[in-house]
C-alpha cells in the first residue's frame, strides 16, 4: 500500500525540505519605498526574489515543519526605511522567527557638517532618528521569542569628518536579545568607494564599535576585524566564548558571511 509524504519518518521529511529549500530563490517578505525591505534565504542564493512557494502551502503540518526547517537555517535581511511597520512584516516567514537576522541602517549616519570649521570643532556622527526608531522597533520584534542567536548589523554610506567622534550608543538596543545572542557583526560600509579611511577614523570607529559589541554582549573582549572588496568596509565580530558558531548563508553585505 503506498505511503504519503507525511507517512515518511520525520528525519526523511526533514531532508526532503531541506531539497525544496535549497532549490527556493530568496523570499521576499516586504518591498516598501518608505517602510523597508525584508527577505529570507536559505542556503540558497538563487536569484530572482520570488513569494512563498506553493509547496509550503500544502497542509498545516508541512507549512509548520518546514518553517521550522526555515527557522534552523535560514536567514532573515531587513533594510530599514523610515517607516518600518512591524505588522507587515510577514505572516508566515517572518524576522520574529529569525535565528539569523542582518538588519541593515540604510541612512547615512548623522552629524553636523560646519561650513565654518574654526567655529565647531568637532562632528559627532550617530544613526538617523529614523532609524534608530526603526531598529528599536525590529529587536522588540524579535526579543520577544528569544530566537535570535546570531544578529548583523550594517551600517551603510559612513563618511569620514575632521576629527569626528562616533556615537553608536542605538546599536545597544541589541541588548535585548541577551541571552539568547550568541554572535553579534557589526559591519561598517564606506559612503564612496574610491575614498579610503584615514587610519585615525578607523581607530575611531573600531574603538565605538568594541565598546557598544561589549555593551550587546556583556562581554570585555576584542572583536575580530575583517576588510571585504578593497577596504570597501570592516566586518566586526563579537562571539560568546565557547558557543558553537552559526554560519551564515546570506551574503547581504557583499559577500561577507562564513
Amino acid at each position: 500500500m503506498p505511503i504519503s509524504f507525511l507517512d515518511l519518518p520525520r528525519e526523511l521529511r526533514d531532508q526532503i525540505y531541506d531539497a525544496l529549500w535549497v532549490s527556493t530563490p530568496k523570499i521576499s517578505l516586504l518591498d516598501h519605498p518608505s517602510m523597508g525591505r525584508i527577505i529570507t534565504c536559505y542556503k540558497s542564493l538563487l536569484t530572482p526574489e520570488a513569494a512563498l512557494p506553493l509547496w509550503l502551502l500544502t497542509s498545516k503540518q508541512i507549512l509548520s515543519e518546514a518553517t521550522e526547517q526555515m527557522i534552523r537555517h535560514g536567514t532573515w535581511t531587513v533594510r530599514l526605511r523610515s517607516e518600518y511597520d512591524e505588522q507587515r512584516a510577514g505572516k508566515v516567514l517572518s524576522p520574529v522567527l529569525a535565528r539569523r537576522l542582518t538588519v541593515t541602517l540604510t541612512h547615512p549616519l548623522e552629524g553636523p557638517r560646519p561650513r565654518w570649521p574654526h567655529v565647531i570643532q568637532e562632528a559627532t556622527l550617530r544613526p538617523s532618528k529614523e532609524n534608530v526608531e526603526c531598529l528599536a522597533r525590529v529587536m522588540s520584534q524579535v526579543s520577544s521569542t528569544n530566537n535570535a542567536r546570531d544578529v548583523r548589523l550594517v551600517l551603510e554610506l559612513v563618511r569620514e569628518e575632521p576629527n569626528a567622534r562616533i556615537d553608536l550608543s542605538p546599536l545597544e538596543v541589541a541588548s535585548c536579545l541577551k541571552p539568547g545572542l550568541q554572535k553579534l557583526e557589526v559591519v561598517v560600509l564606506r559612503e564612496q568607494i574610491y575614498r579610503t579611511y584615514s587610519a585615525a577614523f578607523v581607530e575611531t570607529i573600531g574603538a565605538e564599535v568594541k565598546r557598544v559589541g561589549n555593551k550587546v554582549m556583556g562581554s570585555d573582549e576584542d572583536p575580530s576585524i575583517g576588510g571585504f572588496f578593497q577596504d570597501r568596509g570592516f566586518v566586526y565580530a563579537f562571539k560568546k566564548p565557547g558557543e558553537m558558531e552559526l554560519c551564515r548563508v546570506d551574503s547581504a553585505v557583499g559577500g561577507v558571511g562564513c
